[in-house]
């Protein structure tokens, strides 16, 4: 029974090893797009990245750390309402 536990402790930080690097990995290719997109992809993206960011503080770290700030804060000065919500 113990061993069974371990098994499930193990098998469920494993997952969320997954979950947080596949996290890292969409950040970092959303803020490659917000980088270099057109206004109308930055304006998907960053609904995308709130999208993400709701999911938790986890999401939140990886997308800041993904160099996402920098992108985000000229958006907040959007002429489109939804574009400066989603920013």
């Amino acid at each position: 029974q113990e061993t069974n536990s371990k098994g499930r402790a193990v098998d469920h930080i494993e997952k969320t090893r997954a979950a947080l690097e596949a996290t890292k990995m969409t950040a970092a290719f959303l803020v490659g797009k917000l980088a270099t997109g057109s206004p109308e992809i930055q304006k998907q993206v960053a609904y995308e990245l709130r999208l993400l960011a709701k999911c938790g503080m986890e999401n939140r770290i990886c997308i800041a750390e993904a160099g996402a700030i920098p992108f985000l804060v000229p958006l907040l000065s959007s002429k489109d309402a939804r574009t400066q919500e989603n920013a």
